[in-house]
C-alpha cells in the first residue's frame, strides 16, 4: 500500500477536469480521494468520492469542471515535516 502513494499522478487531477475523469481516477486509485491542482501544477484543493457522490445527488452534471468542487480548505503537509509535525497539524483544535 505504500508504494502506491509513489505514482502521484494517480492522485492528481487538473481543476478543468470534469467529475467522470475524476471519478475514473478516484476508481483506479483505491483511496477514496484526489488532490487537485491548476494548469501551473499548484495544489489548489482536494476532492473526495464523498464530495462527487453529494454533487450528482444535487444535480451537478458528470461533465461539470472539478474546479467547481473542490475543497480548498485542505490541510498539507511539506516534504520534511517530521512525523510529529504532521500527527500534531491533524490535531482537531480544542
Amino acid at each position: 500500500m505504500k508504494g502506491d502513494f509513489m505514482d502521484l499522478d494517480k492522485f492528481t487531477i487538473y481543476d478543468r477536469n470534469n467529475l467522470i475523469t475524476a471519478l475514473k481516477k478516484i476508481d483506479d486509485n483505491n483511496h477514496r480521494f484526489l488532490v487537485i491542482l491548476n494548469k501551473n501544477r499548484k495544489v489548489v484543493g482536494t476532492l473526495t468520492d464523498g464530495d462527487i457522490r453529494r454533487a450528482l445527488i444535487h444535480g451537478v452534471s458528470t461533465y461539470e469542471e472539478v474546479g467547481q468542487l473542490i475543497n480548498k480548505d485542505f490541510k498539507y503537509v511539506y516534504e520534511e515535516s517530521t512525523l510529529f509535525d504532521i500527527v500534531e497539524s491533524f490535531k482537531s483544535p480544542k
